[in-house]
């Protein structure tokens, strides 16, 4: 298959299993939102015959009970040239069996990207071991790749020294805290984009597009969550 030059970033739920202090999508447990599948489907027609990227988002991906069938009906398309999907790991370990399956399958290039920031390693106590068991379990696969990304506040260099200790540092990639979402109008700069790809667009969880503005789409995330929540009390 002809290297992709697009990407498709989807935010598949606002539901996720922990509640970060500055989640810049303003996800957390109580919210309610689900991406449905004929929503997903036009997203992926819509690209005609043009070879794609998928990037799955939350909110938690890996607690979206559809999750596969998106994934391996976007592959059926014969256009998919990798799968991404964004995730803070805690789900991981449950997933990881299917995640090499499908890709061993189907011979799709699969990234795993995983969050990794002081509220995860706060609540989960051994979160960077799992993640470091996991690396090693996939390591002879070369096109099932898992990487570390993660967001520090301006005090938080101890972090790079746990993910070094667990031999982790050369699939890290580090980065400060942004000013959007739950972390609007903090002393955090804002938005920085780095791309590796020539085209990219991200959508919301009723399949809005908002181009590459990510801070409309946070906000549209919360007014969605919001109204879901309002509508449900």
């Amino acid at each position: 298959m002809d290297k992709a030059t697009r990407r498709l970033y989807i935010n598949v739920t606002d539901r996720c299993n922990t509640n970060c202090p500055f989640c810049c999508m303003y996800s957390g447990t109580d919210n309610r939102l689900d991406m449905t599948f004929d929503t997903f489907k036009k997203i992926v027609d819509d690209t005609g015959s043009e070879i794609f990227e998928l990037q799955l988002e939350g909110g938690e991906p890996l607690i979206f009970p559809k999750i596969y069938l998106f994934i391996e009906y976007a592959i059926a398309t014969g256009r998919c040239a990798k799968v991404i999907v964004l995730t803070n790991g805690i789900e991981l370990e449950k997933n990881l069996r299917r995640l090499v399956q499908i890709h061993q399958w189907y011979g799709t290039e699969f990234h795993i990207k995983v969050s990794v920031n002081y509220h995860l390693l706060k609540v989960h106590d051994n979160h960077l071991k799992t993640l470091a068991d996991l690396v090693f379990a996939t390591e002879l696969l070369p096109k099932f790749n898992i990487e570390l990304n993660t967001r520090k506040r301006h005090n938080d260099q101890w972090i790079d020294a746990e993910i070094d200790a667990f031999g982790l540092s050369e699939i890290n990639h580090s980065f400060e805290l942004q000013s959007y979402g739950r972390m609007t109008g903090s002393n955090y700069d804002g938005v920085k984009i780095v791309q590796n790809i020539d085209s990219w667009e991200i959508y919301a969880v009723d399949g809005k597009c908002f181009g590459i503005d990510l801070v409309a789409r946070s906000e549209y995330e919360k007014k969605l969550a919001e109204e879901a929540n309002n509508e449900h009390d």
